[in-house]
């Protein structure tokens, strides 16, 4: 396995456990209170949670074509969209000091995405 494919692997389980399950499972008044949002539908939720889903489906061709030596380079671009620009999202609103652990989780793959950017040779290395 490719030290690309462990940072989207790491992506996809992250990303799963902290934004697709609750968001697409846990009852309306539940999400409002960990987000400290007001909604009066659970709505928006279950649409984050399905668009999550989306990129992570995205994220898992990444790996496949990692595995076979190919740089995914629209992966790379919509990861370092999605990672850098919901952290950048999360500090300008101050979301971050009541996510600390999402905003410390895509703050790490962005830093990996950057890396991988830079490296892309030492990316597809296998990491075993």
């Amino acid at each position: 396995m490719t030290y690309f494919s462990l940072l989207l692997l790491g992506k996809i389980a992250g990303s799963f456990v902290l934004f697709v399950l609750p968001m697409l499972v846990l009852p309306r008044a539940r999400l409002d209170r960990l987000l400290g949002q007001t909604s009066s539908s659970p709505a928006m939720y279950r649409l984050y949670g399905t668009a999550v889903l989306a990129l992570l489906v995205a994220y898992a061709w990444g790996i496949v074509m990692a595995e076979r030596g190919e740089m995914p380079w629209g992966i790379v671009a919509t990861g370092l969209v999605s990672n850098a620009g919901g952290l950048f999202v999360m500090i300008v609103t101050g979301m971050i000091a009541k996510a600390r652990t999402s905003a410390i989780f895509i703050g790490c793959v962005a830093v990996g995405l950057c890396t991988v950017s830079v490296m892309p040779n030492l990316a597809l290395q296998s990491a075993f």
